[in-house]
């Protein structure tokens, strides 16, 4: 539900955000978030139901009066809150950037193993995905503990999974 939720917030500040060429959503989703990374208070004060919306916008027009966030980005902000919908927020910013990348041409994605893998397997990976699906491929390394053994790639919808782990649920299907 909240993926759904949030595509169709995502497609639509994505729309607007192409046919307003001075918002730039992607940018300002992207401060916001750094800043909510960067401090634990706030992001408390925002994903938590503990405080009011009335209290959440206060703090919030405070960050914005020394910031240079869209008005667009902070009336969509304060409308997430009013409605008790900032919980959304990860997810929109997660499907707005997916929506921007591929405006751009490219994917991006993760590729996970138990231990370092090497860049030479790492650039391997990369160009046959980009043969498979016709776009540049950003690939993100991510230590994944739960794999024994092989490697596991996500890029979008699109899910390689050369784990051991798969290789036997694939042999105990059959």
């Amino acid at each position: 539900m909240i993926d759904n939720i949030s595509i169709v917030y995502a497609k639509a500040l994505y729309q607007i955000s192409e046919e307003n060429k001075e918002v730039d959503l992607v940018r300002d989703f992207t401060g916001f978030t750094e800043l909510v990374n960067s401090s634990n208070n706030l992001e408390n004060l925002l994903f938590y139901e503990s405080f009011s919306a009335e209290e959440k916008i206060s703090v919030l027009t405070k960050i914005f009066e020394k910031t240079n966030y869209s008005e667009f980005f902070k009336s969509f902000l304060a409308l997430l809150v009013e409605n008790k919908r900032v919980t959304y927020y990860p997810q929109i910013f997660k499907e707005l950037t997916v929506l921007d990348d591929d405006s751009r041409g490219f994917l991006r994605g993760t590729i996970e193993s138990s231990e370092k893998i090497s860049e030479e397997t790492i650039t391997k990976v990369k160009k046959y995905l980009e043969e498979r699906v016709g776009k540049k491929i950003v690939l993100e390394y991510k230590t994944n503990k739960s794999i024994t053994a092989g490697v596991r790639t996500t890029v979008g919808d699109l899910l390689l999974d050369a784990t051991l782990e798969h290789q036997f649920d694939l042999l105990k299907s059959v």
